[in-house]
């Protein structure tokens, strides 16, 4: 009887040494997926965005003066903006611009141009997205130096 419980109390560092050898495995599986899946970067140039801070914070104070008012709306494959000045009249023979981009997965975005249909109205039909789900479209609308930006995030099925 002596024997059975001398080899048992001989394997209990064994244990302790399993235990250990089973962490560093799931902490190397851990460590393996962190650096082979997404990079975390979520801004490109992060820091040169970060030091143009107050021109984009003007260029938001100037598009709330203008009081431009842009409207985004996507059904099936068509993407329509409509916009208007501050007294609710359309804006027409603006440049109109959407950015295309998904959150999830870079190297996907694209640009769409949308073209003046009538009285402010602005309209790209049969958009073809490569993958279907989450989306956000970013529209730049420009005429005569002045600029109005809208997003949206819609869902392509």
């Amino acid at each position: 009887m002596q024997n059975k419980e001398s080899f048992r109390d001989r394997i209990i560092p064994l244990y302790f040494v399993a235990f250990f050898v089973v962490i560093a495995i799931f902490d190397g599986i851990f460590v393996y997926l962190a650096t082979s899946t997404h990079s975390g970067v979520v801004t490109e140039n992060a820091y040169q965005k970060g030091l143009n801070y107050n021109q984009y914070i003007d260029a938001y104070n100037q598009q709330e003066i203008e009081g431009w008012e842009g409207y985004i709306e996507f059904t099936g494959s068509s993407l329509i903006f409509e916009l208007n000045d501050k007294q609710g009249q359309p804006i027409e023979t603006a440049e109109v611009v959407a950015h295309i981009s998904r959150a999830t997965k870079s190297g996907l975005d694209f640009e769409v141009l949308l073209e003046h249909e009538s009285k402010g109205r602005y309209e790209s039909r049969a958009i073809n997205f490569p993958l279907k789900g989450q989306w956000d479209i970013r529209i730049l609308a420009q005429k005569n130096q002045k600029k109005h930006q809208k997003s949206k995030r819609i869902i392509v099925y």
